[in-house]
């Protein structure tokens, strides 16, 4: 067990998003997410992104308190902001890519990925159409490590042993991936401080959040159809709380 406290933090994100919504975004994918909106060509507005990372068809969740409502989106603008950080000093790291199950440490970069990946759909209206070839260039090895299926577009025959290479390097040189993505657009320095923490359609006075999904076991097959166990697709929980 981690005893890095950004560490903790994220462990603990990952618990109460998975309480408010099972198929809420991980934070591995929440990690990939802002990444991508930070990336972008436009800055967005809190408002705009955060409802997405619940997964509840557009709409912020109902917190039991607003202090709740403050501990959520506040350690989700703290992983924004560091991000960023990281990007505009050039040590910039994906969270979650590496993580410990069973006593053994294991490298997957997908639900990482799968995360940037929604956050390019939910910039595509901002991409200019006559940035063609290069953007795609950049994108293709996020794109194949969420689904290598996307390797079909590349009209060329892969191996298993191929593909596994190919995920190995890609998830290696994320970090310089990323850093091409953001450079591309010349970085984003308008991004918004600490003060941002909740996005201005917040209700003051929240209404109790109550469960209506049924609960998800880790080991079930996750309810989004990706046919992981749902441990390591859209809702990880921390059992060792």
């Amino acid at each position: 067990m981690t005893n890095n406290p950004i560490e903790l933090k994220y462990n603990e994100l990952d618990q109460l998003l998975a309480e408010i919504n099972p198929n809420s975004l991980d934070v591995a994918s929440l990690h990939g997410f802002l990444t991508s909106v930070i990336c972008g060509p436009e800055p967005i507005a809190p408002g705009q992104w955060m409802p997405i990372i619940f997964q509840l068809e557009g709409n912020m969740p109902e917190f039991k308190t607003k202090k709740q409502a403050d501990k959520i989106t506040g350690t989700i603008m703290m992983m924004y902001n560091q991000i960023n950080e990281g990007l505009l000093s050039g040590t910039f790291e994906p969270f979650g890519v590496c993580y410990e199950e069973d006593g053994k440490e294991v490298t997957d970069a997908r639900n990482w990925a799968v995360g940037f990946r929604l956050g390019l759909f939910l910039q595509k209206d901002k991409l200019d159409p006559d940035e063609g070839e290069e953007l795609k260039e950049l994108v293709a090895p996020i794109l194949i490590l969420s689904d290598p299926e996307y390797l079909k577009e590349t009209g060329r025959e892969f191996s298993s042993d191929d593909i596994k290479e190919l995920l190995k390097e890609f998830t290696r040189d994320l970090p310089l991936i990323v850093e091409d993505i953001f450079n591309y657009w010349g970085g984003n320095d308008d991004v918004p401080g600490p003060a941002a923490t909740l996005p201005e359609d917040m209700p003051d006075n929240a209404l109790p959040f109550a469960r209506t999904e049924q609960k998800v076991g880790r080991n079930d097959l996750c309810p989004c159809g990706s046919d992981l166990k749902y441990k390591k697709c859209c809702g990880t929980i921390d059992e060792q709380k």
